[in-house]
Formats: C-alpha cells, structure tokens, sequence
C-alpha cells in the first residue's frame, strides 16, 4: 500500500511538471516454487497499469533459455528482444539464479550484464522482477555490482501450510473450479526417508471436508520441491512410488474405485528428455509441465509422448 501511494505521488508530481524522486520499480521475489510469485506478478503488472505507471500492464515470463543464446555476442541481442516485448509491462525472470555460471565472461554473465544495461536504458517503461530460491538469488545479486542498487523491493514467499493448502482448495470447488493441488517433499525430507509421510499429511489436509464428489474436480500433482525448476528430476520409479501412495490414500480416505478413477500427475523438471519414460509409469497418469511448456518443440515432444 506504501509503495502504491508513493508511485501515485510520482505519477501525480510527474505528469504536472514538478521534481518528483527518482524510485526503481524492480524487485526480487524469492521463495519456493509454487508459493505465489508469478501470480503475484501478474497481478502488480496489472495494478501499475491501472495507475499509469505502464502502459499496457501485459507480463512477459522467461528462464535462463530464453535469455541465453548459443554463441556469445547473440545473448545480447535475445536479452534486448526479451526486453523490447515487456516494454509497457512486467518482465518476470524464472530462477534467475540459474544465469550465473560460476565463472566470468560466460553467457550468463553477458545476459546479466544485459539485463542491468537495459533496465536503466528503459527505466520508465518496464519493470523487472527476479525470482527464485532465497539463497541462490542472493549469489546472483552479488553477481553484478549495479544489479543490486537498481532492485528496491525484496519480497520473500513463505511456503503455505497444509491447512492453507486446504483453505484454498475449500474456496475454488466452492468457486466451481477445477483444482489443480500440488504435494511434495523438499530435499531435507527426501534424505531423511519421510517423503510418503510428508505428501499423505499434505493431501489430507488438504482435501478434509472434500466429498467424493467434489473429488472429481481435483487433480494431484507431486512436485518434489527440490525438482521444480533446478534441473534435477525424480527418478521414474521414484515418481511412480509418491504418486501410488497419493492413489493408495484416495481409496483410504474414500473408494478403490474414486481411486482408481482419479488422476495423478508428476512435476517437477519433467521435459521432452524425460517424459516418455516418467509418464510410462503405471501411477503417473500425466505431466504437469513449467519451463519446458515455454518451447514450442519441447512442449510438443512431451505431448507427443503423453499420446502414445
């Protein structure tokens, strides 16, 4: 609310001619996959359009792929293309840890490098928003010196409890949506053997007071947290095991037959590599797909292979 007020003044102050304070409208988002980031920026991109500060209020969605070029000198140019279709919106940059390479002169270092160069050159006419994991977003804003100083707000996402979990699922049947709830384990619990632990309490909860009918508008994905967006996948029979403990639970808490009738997914880094292999599982009824869903050929060779 501060922040919107002060932007309103800004606007206000700049429009009438007077001397207004220079305020970066950057920010990092960091927290873990499925916590709220990118609906959060869809929903600032469309606040700053209704109060003038963009024009067009839209939001472009990248990841390193679409930022990162094969030969050096082109990482630039596809750096400045991104930028140019955000113009009058938001830019919102997936696991933007993951352009720092570990060493210098490299591609991501170019595109970082790009990226700062850019967001002063075109300041008032669009707003970047950096995204990922707490601690790998700090590394990659000691990447490059200006890159700091031109980000004011830093947002962290805690991650929902089952109950709110619940809470939400309770409010879209109500809504007469279909729901999509996602269930997964983060590394710790995967080393420590509690994974099945973890996802039957995350379901429970979350589906307390759904009827048997309800059920039929819900789908579950398990989405270990430490596979979303890092690169690391579950293995096939891994991902087979969580989601036949997931349907195991379904007949516990209702029927063998609501069981078998329901669908569950994998997430989790599932691309046109792997899935093949993860969606021949017996329990793995689909896929829900994230980064690779953003390239036209890759999304189209794990439809290709949900197909057969």
């Amino acid at each position: 609310k501060n922040l919107i007020n002060l932007l309103k003044i800004v606007e206000i102050r700049t429009k009438n001619g007077l001397k207004a304070p220079s305020v970066t409208k950057h920010f990092v988002f960091t927290g873990n996959p499925g916590t709220g980031k990118t609906t959060v920026a869809r929903l600032l991109s469309q606040i700053y359009s209704s109060l003038g500060i963009l024009s067009k209020g839209h939001m472009v969605e990248v990841d390193r792929s679409g930022m990162v070029a094969a030969y050096m000198g082109q990482t630039a140019i596809k750096v400045k293309e991104v930028i140019d279709k955000a113009k009058g919106g938001v830019l919102f940059i997936d696991e933007a840890y993951s352009l720092v390479d570990g060493h210098s002169g490299s591609f991501g270092d170019e595109a970082i490098n790009t990226i700062v160069q850019e967001m002063e050159n075109h300041r008032a006419e669009v707003v970047v928003i950096f995204a990922g994991y707490p601690d790998e977003m700090e590394a990659f804003l000691q990447k490059n010196p200006g890159l700091r100083s031109r980000i004011a707000f830093h947002v962290p996402f805690a991650d929902y409890s089952a109950e709110e979990l619940y809470d939400r699922v309770r409010a879209a049947l109500n809504a007469g949506l279909k729901v999509i709830l996602c269930v997964g384990e983060v590394l710790k619990e995967r080393e420590l053997g509690i994974t099945a632990e973890v996802v039957r309490l995350q379901t429970k909860v979350a589906l307390s007071g759904v009827s048997e009918a309800e059920l039929a508008n819900i789908i579950i994905a398990y989405e270990p947290v430490w596979a979303i967006g890092t690169g690391l996948t579950a293995t096939p029979e891994q991902a087979n095991e969580v989601c036949a403990v997931i349907r195991a639970l379904i007949a516990e808490l209702y029927t063998k037959d609501a069981a078998d009738k329901f669908v569950v997914q994998y997430g989790g880094s599932m691309n046109d590599a792997n899935a093949a292999e993860l969606l021949a599982q017996y329990d793995v009824d689909g896929g829900l797909i994230g980064g690779a869903s953003l390239v036209a050929e890759k999304f189209a060779a794990i439809v290709a292979a949900a197909s057969k």
